[in-house]
């Protein structure tokens, strides 16, 4: 009688090191690669790991938690004076400031404060074009989050730390008509 092969049940090596084989999929073809580099580059093990070990360490410097900052020209609206209904409640209000300015594809961007500081300071300047300075946060190539860094001079935060609960603004995009708007648009 013939015997017929049985295919042997080929078990995870990683379950050898770990007891199990929840180690995430990136990580194994990473090791795999790093195992397998010596073998075909003629490379001495131990220079393959410093090289993994360097290129993964300037990914992450390069590309991980990146701050800039931009200056745009926003327009003032105090006292519910402001289009596209964005000023409106609870937007109205004695101390209620919103820096609106055009983005792409006609969206109306705006940041909204609830600051008498901030809104004694740009009193004389409702309706009218001010410097607005943003400190932009970014994870490889694509923003993660903003503050107000700035408004007309005046400083509201340095990175992520806002100076003061008040100068915590809330964002939001508003557009006439139909169509999309997101917060891509405003950058």
């Amino acid at each position: 009688m013939k015997r017929k092969k049985v295919a042997a049940v080929q078990r995870d090596p990683w379950e050898k090191i770990a007891g199990t084989s929840a180690i995430p999929s990136w990580c194994k073809r990473l090791f795999t690669a790093v195992d397998a580099l010596p073998h075909n580059t003629g490379m001495n093990r131990a220079n393959s790991w410093r090289l993994v070990l360097i290129v993964l360490i300037a990914c992450l410097i390069v590309g991980c938690d990146r701050v800039s900052r931009r200056a745009y020209q926003a327009n003032v609206a105090l006292n519910g004076k402001g289009p596209l209904g964005i000023a409106d409640p609870p937007w109205d209000g004695p101390d209620a400031v919103v820096l609106y300015r055009t983005g792409r594809n006609g969206i109306t961007c705006y940041d909204a404060f609830h600051s008498k500081d901030l809104h004694d300071h740009l009193s004389g300047k409702n309706g009218q074009p001010v410097t607005v300075e943003y400190d932009t946060f970014s994870d490889f190539g694509k923003m993660s989050g903003y503050n107000a860094h700035s408004v007309d001079g005046m400083i509201l935060a340095n990175g992520y730390h806002v100076l003061r609960e008040d100068f915590a603004g809330v964002a939001g995009v508003a557009r006439a008509g139909t169509g999309t708007a997101g917060p891509d648009d405003c950058w």
